[in-house]
């Protein structure tokens, strides 16, 4: 799950402390606890407050491929949808107390190229940690190849946390050498993305989002190991 920690004590100054003797910790309201979202043409966000908290909090969203979070304050975060679907956000303090919200964006269909993924190939092991991802598209005179430059990849690690590339560009380049074969038969146009520096010994899924599309359900096209 993705997972981001506030950056203080929410609920107040001093230092955090339990009531001596308690048991069960108290509930944390966060604020929305709802938020839903429809298609858009611009990056929609939300900030969201956690009240009743002791102590530093961690937020994370169990599917990671459906939204992002980023701290904001002590006492705040921010939700960005990045795929059609619904999961929740749960926050937790440092007396195991927890607060939910719910995020419910609803599914579009735009345009969208057929992507097919070329490096790293899927199931790909000790790939680079400054490697490029590239894909391609059929070439095929389809308008919809012109949405090519709108999506970026994001790659999502084994412990939760995620990586977001460049927005693609289209390459008359040929794809590195250990890329994945295509079908032939056709004509295809090559895209790719820049990646930050990727960590070592990780396994990473292939996202490929687009946030002039939030609405677009999780498009995540295999997986790789550095």
């Amino acid at each position: 799950m993705a997972t981001a920690a506030l950056l203080g004590a929410c609920g107040g100054g001093g230092s955090p402390s339990v009531t001596p003797g308690e048991t069960s910790p108290k509930a944390l309201t966060l604020t929305p606890a709802s938020l839903t979202y429809y298609s858009s043409n611009s990056k929609q966000q939300t900030s969201v407050s956690v009240s009743g908290a002791i102590g530093p909090v961690t937020v994370r969203v169990g599917d990671p491929t459906m939204a992002a979070i980023s701290a904001a304050s002590s006492t705040s975060f921010v939700v960005t949808p990045i795929a059609g679907g619904t999961t929740t956000i749960t926050a937790t303090d440092s007396s195991g107390a927890t607060g939910t919200a719910t995020v419910n964006t609803f599914m579009c269909v735009p345009p969208e190229p057929a992507f097919q993924v070329v490096y790293p190939r899927g199931n790909a092991t000790n790939v680079p940690t400054s490697a490029s991802i590239w894909v391609a598209v059929i070439a095929d005179g389809d308008p919809v190849n012109g949405e090519i430059p709108n999506f970026y990849p994001r790659l999502i690690a084994n412990d939760g946390s995620a990586v977001t590339g460049t927005a693609f560009t289209i390459t008359s380049n040929s794809p590195p050498a250990g890329s994945a074969m295509l079908p032939s038969g056709y004509v295809w146009t090559y895209a790719t993305a820049t990646m930050s520096a990727l960590a070592a010994g990780k396994s990473y899924r292939l996202q490929i989002a687009d946030p002039q599309y939030q609405c677009l359900p999780p498009l995540v096209l295999g997986s790789f190991s550095t």
